[in-house]
């Protein structure tokens, strides 16, 4: 009698200190997982997109008792003392979700791990090439298709004129351009370039305020002054006011003026 006496107190005991150490439970429609609770260190899991249900068991003291319909990260949640806590929670992103139990408190936080950054350097393999480098003296290049035959070349940096033979020239490059050639039609300084609209500059005029050249037109039209500097009149500006600043325009690079009266 005494030996069943002694025996039920230790399993009694030993399921009292089983209780007493907290657990949490993770687990799904499929699955179950379940963790020792520890104040010192957040248990970390790994967690799909999914619905969750979480229980702790084993949290000692007083306490009220707490019904939770939804969990909020990084919010403390308070925990039911000597009976089960049962928390629903949804996972939107996969990824690694941090439970840290405050055993003063009596709470868990539940909060997603941030993903650590891995650093990777982007290393270019180095091209197999050789570059070759200039020398010093007259050097052959081949031109291929580029200028036709017999063209007369003028080189940008010496000023050389060479005339292509059989598709290349031979030429000494400058001393000051480090072997850089420049080649370019010995006649493109004398060609006028094609006048194309898309690249023109063009000047615009306000006709009534840019110059006044005819000031017996001024009050056309019954056109009067307001004596107040004519703001808000004719100004007197017309066309033989554009004719005479025709030479200034020009001078600017215009290639074409858009005008309006006012």
């Amino acid at each position: 009698m005494k030996l069943n006496t002694i025996t039920t107190l230790v399993l009694a005991s030993c399921s009292i200190a089983a209780w007493a150490s907290p657990q949490i439970s993770i687990s799904t429609t499929t699955n179950s997982r379940n963790f020792p609770l520890n104040a010192s260190e957040p248990l970390v899991v790994p967690l799909a997109k999914d619905e969750y249900e979480v229980r702790i068991n084993g949290i000692d003291g007083q306490c009220e008792s707490f019904t939770h319909d939804r969990v909020k990260f990084r919010k403390p949640i308070a925990l039911n003392c000597s009976a089960e806590t049962i928390l629903p929670l949804k996972i939107r992103f996969t990824g690694d979700y941090a439970f840290a139990f405050n055993q003063d408190e009596n709470t868990l936080t539940i909060e997603r791990q941030t993903k650590k950054s891995e650093k990777s350097t982007f290393k270019r393999p180095i091209p197999n090439v050789t570059c070759e480098s200039y020398q010093g003296g007259e050097v052959t290049l081949a031109l291929g298709d580029t200028f036709a035959e017999g063209t007369q070349l003028i080189e940008a940096f010496s000023r050389q004129e060479v005339t292509v033979r059989n598709q290349q020239v031979s030429l000494t490059p400058s001393e000051n351009s480090g072997g850089l050639v420049l080649l370019e039609p010995a006649d493109s300084h004398d060609r006028e370039p094609e006048f194309n609209y898309r690249n023109a500059n063009i000047y615009f005029v306000m006709v009534d305020r840019y110059n006044n050249a005819d000031s017996s037109n001024d009050q056309s039209y019954g056109r009067q002054k307001d004596g107040k500097d004519e703001i808000g009149t004719f100004h007197g500006g017309d066309l033989k006011g554009i004719i005479e600043k025709l030479d200034y325009i020009q001078s600017l690079g215009t290639d074409a003026i858009c005008y309006r009266q006012s």
